[in-house]
């Protein structure tokens, strides 16, 4: 395998398709897409969910070229999914835990 960016990105992408998406089946945003925007907003150092917003309608281009996101939530879009991923018997985030796992 090569270790590059895009290589990283796309098996970080395999593993949160992986993450049982228990929504509504006619959700609008991929629960992937939902992810990968998370990851961006990190990875690009983001300040807030609201600075990424300002980006996603600046600068979609690279959110879906350089991150492969299909459909980029706005910043309440992404607080509401993310409020969504949490697994109710314990608490915890489905994915990631808290990094000791």
């Amino acid at each position: 395998a090569h270790l590059n960016a895009d290589s990283l990105f796309a098996a970080i992408r395999k593993d949160f398709a992986k993450i049982p998406d228990h929504r509504a089946r006619n959700a609008s945003i991929p629960l992937d897409d939902a992810l990968m925007s998370c990851f961006a907003m990190f990875s690009l150092k983001d300040a807030s969910l609201l600075d990424f917003d300002k980006r996603r309608l600046d600068e979609p281009e690279s959110l879906h070229g350089v991150f492969g996101v299909g459909v980029i939530p706005c910043d309440s879009q992404l607080r509401t999914i993310l409020d969504e991923i949490v697994d109710q018997r314990t608490g915890r985030a489905v994915y990631g835990g808290n990094g000791n796992d």
